[in-house]
């Protein structure tokens, strides 16, 4: 079910929790087990450089379809002030 949502396992057994499905004694010792399963991914992780690479958050800002436009009018050689005129 987790993965058909795209949640955790511990967020379907906390919804289950929330909407009276399981009870506290049994999601406070699955809990126990999700936090011995993220300790030990946090030990097998490699270390991070940190970060998206430029280009992702530069597609994030501006968006994909303005991003888009502007390579379009590049690549049909549309000159820079027409390009300002788009936006």
């Amino acid at each position: 079910m987790a993965q058909r949502f795209g949640v955790s396992q511990e967020a379907v057994l906390r919804r289950l929790l929330t909407l009276g499905r399981t009870i506290q004694a049994f999601y406070d010792s699955k809990r126990a087990d999700f936090q011995k399963i993220y300790a030990q991914l946090d030990e097998q992780k490699e270390p991070s450089e940190g970060g998206p690479k430029y280009h992702y958050v530069v597609l994030s800002q501006l968006g994909r379809t303005f991003s888009q436009l502007i390579y379009r009018a590049i690549t049909i050689d549309i000159s820079h002030c027409a390009m300002s005129r788009v936006s």
